[in-house]
């Protein structure tokens, strides 16, 4: 998800770049604005899907190796 996430942010971010060169300053700024509102929500969402996933890969690697001593930690 996170690298999916960045590949079709930047790609997005450089059709925007392009497109706003051929517009009006008061649109320019409205795209910028909603661009940078963007980016502020795809980092959040991928910050949080990195902790999931991260929490996960600790609950299977915990499962795999049967340390279930660690477990109140993950919880």
């Amino acid at each position: 998800y996170a690298a999916i996430a960045i590949v079709l942010t930047v790609f997005t971010s450089r059709n925007l770049y392009r497109m706003s060169k051929s517009l009006s300053a008061h649109t320019r700024a409205e795209i910028m604005s909603q661009q940078r509102n963007m980016f502020i929500i795809v980092g959040v969402c991928t910050l949080s899907h990195t902790i999931k996933g991260l929490h996960q890969a600790s609950w299977v690697w915990m499962s795999a190796f049967h340390l279930e001593e660690w477990s109140g930690f993950l919880v």
